[in-house]
């Protein structure tokens, strides 16, 4: 592996026994294109080698890595990391040096892409999830949470018409979280 920055030598070897060999000069040149410094291309590198040495001891193989790996890996896997130094850590260089690189596997082919949603609340539930993970940097459970009831807000709101945001009045939203205090007091919960 040919890089051309300094990377420790367990780094080197997490990266050389983890299914994402064949990719890390690539995703490098990547970073590179991206103008991204030194510094963050390392801390980048650093990051996929931690995921490849995940990837690597639970057997996971390059064609299964996607959104839903990523999350395991950053939402089961960090807190509980025991993994030596070098390991890098940062959940937030973390998730961004994944998408990065999930974003690279699908452009060479090496994953497939994201199965396309099926309805109009299917994309705007997707979108809110993206958002919640991407720019809040919300924990799967506590966007799952989040989900479901945007999942019910927008199918009692709209069915399965379009979904017309500008259309969501304050009293849809009132009758809504109405609605769902009704149904949480009924079952008792």
């Amino acid at each position: 592996m040919n890089l051309d920055i300094h990377l420790h030598p367990a780094t080197q070897r997490w990266l050389r026994d983890s299914p994402l060999t064949p990719y890390v000069i690539g995703y490098f040149n990547h970073l590179v294109q991206c103008r991204y410094s030194i510094q963050a291309a390392r801390n980048y590198i650093n990051g996929i080698a931690h995921l490849g040495r995940w990837m690597a001891q639970s057997h996971l193989p390059i064609d299964q890595l996607g959104e839903s790996a990523v999350s395991q890996f950053l939402d089961e896997h960090l807190p509980v990391c025991d993994c030596p130094r070098p390991a890098f850590r940062s959940r937030p260089e973390l998730r961004a040096a994944c998408a990065h690189l999930l974003h690279l596997l699908r452009d060479q082919g090496a994953i497939l892409a994201p199965a396309k949603p099926t309805s109009p609340i299917d994309e705007e539930v997707g979108r809110f999830d993206e958002h919640l993970c991407n720019v809040r940097g919300l924990a799967v459970d506590t966007r799952r949470n989040y989900l479901r009831i945007m999942r019910r807000l927008l199918a009692a709101r709209f069915g399965t018409a379009e979904v017309d945001f500008p259309a969501l009045r304050p009293a849809d939203v009132r009758r809504f979280v109405a609605g769902q205090m009704g149904v949480v007091s009924e079952n008792g919960k």
